[in-house]
């Protein structure tokens, strides 16, 4: 999992915006901000699809847009790897998850997704895009899902990361 930036500051309130005060045309330039990450790891490997993480259908009515696919589709624009919205689907609904603990998170989220992989995905490797990382709870479950279904190597992008306590770079 690699992230440009922790979850303060400026990028903060970018992703807050995005997400809450329904400014979709944000993703465009914070994907953009994934072109800074030192050694990114799309520059490593050609990724087969990028995958953002799915919200659930009555978020998704509720908001108006998936704000994790929207930032994959600016990074698809930029790396020319294709993004693959619809291969896994958040099937059951949680709660929010910022004011949970990490057991508390991995926990909510266990079961969340369902995935079905084409055979062009079988085995490929795939790379899962969120706003942001706190525990890796979402992205490991959501990882989880897709390699029972044959995924090949899998690696996530962030745009933000928490910052756990006494830690020095949150972006690693």
């Amino acid at each position: 999992m690699r992230s440009v930036s922790a979850y303060e500051g400026a990028l903060r309130l970018a992703i807050h915006a995005l997400k809450y005060s329904a400014r979709p045309r944000l993703a465009r330039r914070l994907g953009e901000l994934w072109l800074q990450i030192p050694e990114p790891p799309f520059a490593r490997e050609r990724y087969t699809a990028l995958i953002p993480v799915p919200m659930h259908r009555a978020r998704l009515r509720e908001r108006g847009f998936n704000h994790a696919e929207l930032l994959a589709r600016a990074l698809s624009a930029r790396i020319g790897v294709p993004v693959a919205a619809g291969v896994v689907r958040r099937v059951r609904a949680t709660q929010p998850l910022y004011p949970l603990g990490p057991e508390e998170r991995r926990e909510a989220v266990a079961g969340a997704f369902r995935a079905r992989l084409p055979g062009e995905l079988q085995g490929r490797p795939l790379l899962l895009v969120d706003d942001i990382i706190t525990t890796g709870a979402t992205i490991s479950t959501l990882a989880q899902a897709l390699q029972e279904e044959g995924a090949g190597p899998i690696d996530a992008v962030s745009l933000a990361r928490a910052r756990r306590p006494g830690e020095d770079d949150p972006t690693r």
